[in-house]
């Protein structure tokens, strides 16, 4: 049997999640948490098989949780899930590290046939998906956002869906000192004079929708 940690900030989607797999017979739920700072810290205390965490979760978004897991060696596979932009969250997953990637509009059953291909090794993202995140990866190996680094990378989103720098350090659990320079290194390295700029860039690479 394998073993499962869910991280959404709506305890009726942990409790449908939970029920879910455990009804499957495959999984058994150690947590459930209600924000990224705690289901990063009871992930890495009770070593899960399987993540299942929110893209926009609260005090530690769901992109940063993965970034820190992946940078250690420690074998994990993660379903990340959303109720935002198909294809702009599942790129933004596929970005991160994540195994896959189901959208909460879709049938609550996907999450179990994501979950069982996930925890077996395998992918789990739309063919939408797929080609969008293929593009996005192409087209930044031409363009100026291959130079961020994934702070940066994350700080640069976060300007661009209109977050101030207390937010950003909020979400991102960093000074906002820290969150100042990232933003200055993002402003130099993409050669941008000012935030309408940032965001149109944003949108022009489906960083955001």
């Amino acid at each position: 049997m394998f073993t499962a940690v869910i991280v959404d900030d709506h305890p009726m989607i942990n409790g449908a999640v939970r029920a879910l797999l455990e009804r499957s017979g495959e999984f058994q739920v150690l947590a459930e948490c209600i924000n990224g700072t705690i289901g990063l810290s009871v992930t890495r205390e009770l070593h899960p098989d399987l993540l299942i965490i929110d893209l926009d979760i609260p005090q530690l978004g769901g992109v940063e949780v993965i970034h820190r897991l992946r940078q250690t060696a420690e074998p994990i596979a993660i379903l990340m899930i959303s109720a935002a932009d198909e294809v702009v969250a599942g790129v933004r997953a596929f970005r991160a590290g994540a195994d896959g990637f189901v959208h909460k509009s879709s049938a609550m059953d996907d999450i179990v046939t994501a979950a069982q291909l996930v925890v077996r090794g395998k992918i789990y993202f739309g063919r939408e998906v797929i080609v969008a995140a293929s593009s996005v990866v192409a087209t930044e190996q031409d363009s100026p956002l291959g130079s961020l680094g994934k702070r940066e990378f994350e700080v640069f989103r976060c300007l661009a869906l209109g977050m101030t720098n207390i937010d950003i350090a909020h979400h991102m659990l960093i000074s906002n000192k820290t969150v100042s320079a990232h933003k200055r290194n993002v402003m130099d390295k993409l050669g941008l004079a000012n935030i309408r700029d940032l965001i149109e860039l944003a949108r022009n690479n489906r960083i955001i929708s």
